[in-house]
């Protein structure tokens, strides 16, 4: 709170000295007031942004306000210690000097470093003195600074955004869009704009590129030179924080500017900005041992084939900072099993996790990757052959009885298969009966394959789901027959007499109400079951209740099946 505190006392204050000093006029003390200012600000802005690790409104508003004391620094020392120290083609106006700080605080964020590679000037007034230059240079520093703490601001929220992204990143790395892809078109434009301009680019009076002279004098060896001094000019400059080279014009080569050369410059400096940005990770993660780093930058590093096996185990020691850390990275680990590339760097790492992993390693014991169940089960016999009567593998009984529900056969297999390691009595346990509502419901659904898996999940509970009864007698009357068949399993399983129940009575009205179904097989089978229920069923109340619809269905339809069907019924009901 008290850095805070700070931020808003040098914004006011900042805000006040900069009104000032347009009224009052140049004064050298005011030079130096501006000066301690600029340092002021810089001090306490990046104190907080250490401290907090967040970028607030105020801290914003600090830095905007230091564009403004740049602002005037530039005329106080124009004004102060002379014009010579920057050049004009026209008498500098207030509007030029707020120029000359947009135009360098786009440079240092590297917006205008292209059209700067192609020489094209922008401002009106330009540096020319060192003191001109180091007050231009520790603007630059600032606005860099602001900016990658910005970014380092961004990554700490922790979403899990980058982990999907990084998914993304993996997911392109194959195909045309891939980062590889951009690099390689890149890589092709250089060579084409090499071949094609180096006799222009590289030439020296009259003299060929190749045809190097013992004397030292001959332009050839300066041409020479340029072949290294041009790439390492460019290197530097994009490696330059401050943007030293274009703030003081320094230049290594002698190579003219021209429309090739320049576009040539541009695309090499984007592919030595690329290849650095993955150097400095690399040692970043190596030197700092993932220090700084999120969960989701660390789990973005153990999943992500572009590191080596020790630069994964590092960023794994890092992750082990943060808790519970396996619930990060374990999902993303168990799921590039998948692809062989990745499974023998994945299953290091997991057996590295050990214990804190073994929850997720038995969830996926019931993948619908055959390759990742088998991948997990030596792994997790690896990493303790007693994982079955451990608490982590007790925890996963939830999910693996959710999968007894699953549309596909070989997965719900698989999750009886691990539940009856785990324990055989898995059935009688609180999480298989806190499960049995979700069946129940799912019992209604739309898709034929979820209903038929909601069935079979019922048969593995058993006696312990009885108020499914009433459902599955509804869905002994379903549309699909696997889906009738799956339904009559699980009743004979929950209850042998299942017919006597009330939940099978209290299904009588809508199967009497299935009597008039277009379908004949869904009619034929609503009959098997209410007589099976009760051979007296048209006395009960039941189908009483339903001859109102049926009467409907008679006046409505004209499907001589179904109208023959619910005369049936209705002459059985009533036969008066």
């Amino acid at each position: 709170m008290e850095s805070h505190r700070y931020i808003k006392s040098a914004l006011w204050l900042s805000a006040g000295y900069f009104m000032t000093t347009c009224l009052v006029g140049n004064y050298i003390l005011l030079l130096w007031v501006t000066i301690m200012f600029i340092i002021f600000n810089f001090y306490v802005s990046l104190t907080f942004l250490f401290e907090k690790g967040r970028i607030t409104s105020d801290v914003i508003l600090l830095n905007l306000a230091q564009l403004a004391l740049f602002y005037r620094l530039h005329i106080q020392i124009y004004a102060i210690l002379g014009p010579a120290n920057y050049s004009y083609a026209s008498l500098p106006r207030w509007y030029d000097w707020a120029e000359l700080i947009i135009i360098h605080a786009l440079r240092a964020v590297d917006l205008l470093d292209m059209i700067e590679a192609y020489g094209i000037r922008l401002q009106n007034v330009r540096n020319q003195s060192v003191v001109s230059g180091l007050a231009l240079f520790s603007m630059h520093m600032m606005v860099d600074i602001f900016i990658l703490g910005a970014i380092f601001n961004a990554v700490s929220r922790r979403s899990r955004e980058s982990v999907t992204i990084m998914q993304f990143m993996e997911e392109m790395e194959n195909t045309l869009m891939s980062p590889k892809s951009f690099l390689f078109l890149g890589l092709m434009v250089m060579l084409y704009l090499i071949g094609y301009t180096a006799e222009h680019l590289f030439k020296f009076n009259d003299y060929p590129i190749y045809s190097l002279r013992s004397d030292t004098s001959c332009p050839n060896i300066r041409i020479l030179n340029n072949f290294y001094l041009w790439p390492l000019d460019n290197i530097l400059r994009t490696l330059d924080f401050g943007d030293a080279f274009q703030i003081f014009g320094w230049r290594l080569h002698t190579v003219e500017r021209t429309m090739n050369s320049a576009t040539l410059a541009v695309c090499f400096r984007f592919m030595v900005a690329t290849y650095t940005i993955g150097v400095v990770n690399h040692l970043y993660l190596r030197l700092l041992g993932g220090q700084g780093k999120t969960v989701e930058d660390l789990t973005a590093i153990c999943i992500s084939s572009k590191y080596s096996q020790g630069e994964r185990l590092i960023a794994l020691e890092a992750l082990k900072k943060f808790g519970a850390y396996a619930d990060s990275v374990a999902p993303h680990l168990i799921e590039s099993l998948a692809y062989v590339e990745k499974q023998y760097n994945s299953t290091v790492i997991l057996l590295k996790i050990a214990a804190p992993a073994i929850p997720h390693l038995v969830k996926a014991l019931a993948d619908s990757n055959p390759v990742i169940r088998d991948a997990v089960i030596e792994i997790l016999e690896e990493t303790d052959s007693e994982w079955p009567r451990s608490e982590e593998a007790s925890g996963a009984i939830p999910h693996l009885v959710k999968q007894l529900a699953n549309v596909e056969a070989d997965v719900r297999c698989a999750a009886l298969n691990v539940l009856e390691k785990i324990d055989t009595l898995w059935f009688q346990r609180k999480e298989t009966r806190r499960k049995i509502p979700y069946f129940i419901k799912l019992l209604a659904h739309r898709n034929a394959s979820i209903r038929i898996g909601s069935a079979y999940a019922l048969i593995f509970v058993g006696p312990a789901a009885k108020k499914a009864i009433f459902r599955l007698v509804k869905m002994l009357a379903d549309s699909n027959m696997f889906a009738r068949g799956a339904a009559a399993a699980a009743l004979e399983n929950i209850d042998p007499q299942w017919q006597q129940s009330e939940f099978a009575h209290n299904a009588i009205p809508y199967l009497v109400k299935m009597l008039g179904d277009d379908e004949a097989n869904v009619r034929d089978a609503a009959t098997e079951v209410l007589e099976k229920i009760d051979l007296s069923w048209p006395g009960t109340k039941g189908a009483h209740s339903a001859v109102p619809y049926l009467v409907k269905v008679l006046a409505d339809t004209e499907n001589e099946g179904v109208r023959n069907s619910v005369r049936k019924a209705l002459h059985k009901i009533d036969p008066f």
